[in-house]
C-alpha cells in the first residue's frame, strides 16, 4: 500500500489588520504545520500586495522548532527537513505599504 504525501497547515495565526504607525509595522505569526514526507516540506509566504518592495519586508524565526527561511522569487519559503509536526513562530517587519489587511497568502509545498 502506498501512502500519499500529506502536508498541511494545522495553525496559521496572525493578525488581522496591520496597522500604519510612524515606523516600521511588526507582526507575529504562528504555522504548525504538519508532514509524512520523510525529506520535508515547505510553506511559501507571499505578499498579496503587488509590487511592494522586497526591501520593505523581512521575517525571522523567533521561536519554535528548527526551519529553514530562505528568501523564495516573490517572497519566503519557510521549510522542514524531514516528516513530522512543527510550530514556528515568525516575526515580521513590514514597511508602510503593507498596513492594512494582513498582506501575506500562505501555501504549502512538497520538496
Amino acid at each position: 500500500m502506498t501512502v500519499p504525501p500529506v502536508v498541511n497547515i494545522l495553525e496559521n495565526s496572525h493578525p488581522s489588520t496591520l496597522a500604519a504607525g510612524s515606523g516600521p509595522i511588526t507582526a507575529l505569526q504562528r504555522i504548525v504545520l504538519h508532514t509524512n514526507v520523510r525529506q520535508g516540506a515547505c510553506v511559501e509566504l507571499t505578499r498579496r500586495v503587488p509590487g511592494a518592495s522586497s526591501a520593505a519586508w523581512e521575517l525571522r524565526a523567533v521561536g519554535g522548532e528548527a526551519v529553514s527561511l530562505q528568501a523564495h522569487g516573490d517572497g519566503w519559503r519557510l521549510c522542514t527537513l524531514r516528516q513530522g509536526t512543527y510550530a514556528v513562530q515568525i516575526e515580521h517587519r513590514f514597511g508602510a505599504e503593507f498596513a492594512g489587511r494582513w498582506p501575506l497568502r500562505t501555501d504549502t509545498v512538497l520538496l
